[in-house]
């Protein structure tokens, strides 16, 4: 008899007793919770179990479990016989994901199926933080659980209606085909794992082999301590997923799923995707226009093939607006970074234009010389004269410092930072990878400002002035209707961005940005989610207020089509190969 098989059995049997079916959905979890949280489902569909008895079993049966793996784990660790439960050489490849990344790894495995097993009885047989092992698996149990269980209970509906007799066949096929799912994922992750964090050359380890304190005019950056957060690099979907279902939530409050892009009514979706760069800094007043990085936008001709004129067109826009060499190009609608390139001459404008798509706009920026950068969330409702700095974040740049011996590929490698995350700055730097870096030689390894592009961010609240608020303040009151966003901005010092002096606008982000320093390593994953929960609770009320003076949302439609116009752009939009920084130590 297969293991399907059996739960299901065990299930049926129950059925007929309500005081044991907690115990039989219980027993079933510790051999298949899946395929027992859709069996349960099914049956809960059919009347055979209360939907809070099935769910509160699974919940209590699948959280014991999970933390039967982790014990198995530290068993494993100092017991020969529970050893074979947990091979040490299978384990390995986990040892320094787990370390940085414990939250974020708990919550894929609850949501990708297979991969259970592996890490939690890892994060046992390493040590693992139990506190908040156990805090993540609760959580994602109750998410997971809660939305597979609900998908099964309308499953079950359905397939009684559709196949009668036939609804626990169906039923078993399909815990099957998640079961053999689940296996695939399994071997590839952890293929993956390997190949994106290889072990580190057998050249010793250089120190400091990044100095990240290089950024005049911002306070020293701590280096101590763990080098990222529990969720720092947390994949998007799974991070951002309770923050979506609160979304959902407010979406049904306020009986509106896009009620948000009224928070910035001039601006198409209201920044939430879709708008365009250049058009956001055209809303700037007097005000920002006096500290805006001077800009053109051109949109590149429709057509197949290359455009030769493109380069001449785009030299003769920025003598025009006195904008000289060094610049940095980007798409005039997209986000996170992507496509965004340092251009020091004719014939690098000329190599990205040539491989800019074609009908889409481009944004030509004077490239600020200031190390200093920041992002400063601002938030204001319509019916208040002053705002609020929510967040500042103080970006900094990585930077390898060479010895004269190392290649940039060690380099980065041996760094407890950069090591972790070399599949970030690898791509960008392909052909000096191999080169020794001289003696002294700093190499930048990122340009762009983004977290996900490998910078690094630190949460500056604690700098905010009344005299910063008070000059952001004056700058969002002369554009058109705009409560809520995030102003990225260079600066020679800090002390003069805390004066409201002295700093340059790069762009201008709407509802789609958010308050950046719960990128800050030291930010717990709860800290997170309140910030991020907040700023969509306000994004809602300063939309439900316009909504009230008489403006509409976009549909839903509308702004999915935007979304998915932004994400098919960003993928054919140059890349960012080779596109560091040299200078002298």
């Amino acid at each position: 008899m297969t293991p399907m098989a059996f739960i299901g059995g065990l299930l049926a049997a129950a059925s007929a007793n309500a005081a044991v079916m907690p115990i039989a959905i219980v027993t079933g979890t510790f051999i298949l919770e899946d395929a027992s949280t859709i069996l349960v489902g099914v049956l809960a569909a059919e009347g055979q179990v209360s939907i809070a008895l099935a769910l509160a079993s699974l919940y209590v049966g699948i959280a014991l479990g999970d933390f039967g793996l982790y014990a198995i784990g530290r068993l494993a660790a100092t017991h020969k016989w529970a050893s074979r439960f947990a091979e040490r050489n299978a384990l390995a490849p986990f040892r320094d994901w787990l370390e940085t990344r414990l939250v974020a790894t708990v919550f894929a495995a609850r949501f990708v199926p297979g991969l259970r097993l592996p890490t939690y009885t890892a994060s046992g047989f390493f040590r693992m933080p139990f506190k908040r092992f156990a805090l993540s698996v609760v959580v994602a149990t109750v998410l997971w659980t809660t939305l597979l269980f609900g998908a099964s209970l309308l499953f079950g509906t359905l397939t009684a209606k559709a196949f009668g007799a036939w609804r626990w066949e169906m039923a078993l096929l399909v815990v099957a085909v998640l079961f053999l799912i689940g296996r695939m994922n399994t071997r590839r992750w952890l293929g993956r794992q390997r190949d994106r964090n290889p072990p580190p050359p057998d050249a010793p380890v250089m120190a400091p082999a990044v100095s990240h304190g290089l950024t005049e005019g911002m306070p020293p950056l701590d280096t101590g301590g763990r080098p990222f957060s529990s969720f720092e690099v947390a994949p998007a979907f799974l991070f951002y997923l309770p923050v979506a279902a609160y979304w959902l939530w407010l979406s049904i409050k306020h009986r509106s799923l896009t009620l948000p892009v009224l928070a910035n009514p001039a601006i198409i979706a209201g920044g939430l995707c879709g708008e365009s760069k250049a058009g956001v800094l055209d809303l700037l007043g007097p005000e920002g226009r006096a500290r805006v990085a001077p800009y053109v936008s051109f949109a590149m001709p429709d057509g197949d093939g290359p455009d030769d004129g493109a380069a001449t067109r785009a030299i003769a826009a920025l003598e025009a607006a006195h904008i000289a060499f060094p610049i940095v190009a980007k798409p005039d609608i997209g986000r996170r970074g992507t496509g965004v390139r340092p251009i020091h001459d004719a014939d690098q404008l000329a190599r990205y234009l040539e491989r800019f798509p074609r009908g889409h706009g481009v944004v030509l920026q004077q490239l600020i010389p200031y190390e200093g950068e920041a992002g400063v969330f601002y938030v204001r409702r319509p019916d208040e004269t002053q705002g609020q700095i929510l967040s500042l974040t103080l970006k900094y740049f990585p930077r390898v410092v060479g010895d004269g011996r190392s290649t940039l590929r060690e380099l980065i490698l041996s760094d407890r930072r950069a090591g972790r995350i070399p599949h970030l700055y690898f791509p960008r730097l392909t052909e000096q990878l191999d080169r020794i870096v001289g003696n002294g030689e700093t190499v930048r390894l990122v340009f762009v400002g983004n977290h996900c592009k490998g910078a690094i961010f630190r949460d500056g609240q604690a700098y905010v002035t009344e005299a910063m608020r008070d000059r952001f303040d004056r700058i969002s009151r002369e554009m058109p209707d705009f409560g809520f966003g995030r102003f990225d901005v260079r600066f020679q010092s800090l002390d003069d961005l805390r004066r409201g002096e002295g700093f340059a606008i790069l762009e201008v982000n709407g509802v789609g940005s958010e308050a950046t320093h719960i990128w800050d390593r030291r930010t717990t994953l709860l800290e997170a989610y309140r910030t991020l929960c907040r700023q969509v609770r306000l994004a809602f009320e300063i939309g439900a207020m316009q909504r009230r003076t008489g403006l509409e949302p976009m549909s839903a439609v509308s702004l999915l089509q935007l979304y998915l116009a932004e994400r098919k752009l960003m993928r054919i939009y140059p890349g960012e190969e080779n596109d560091c920084e040299t200078a002298p130590g």
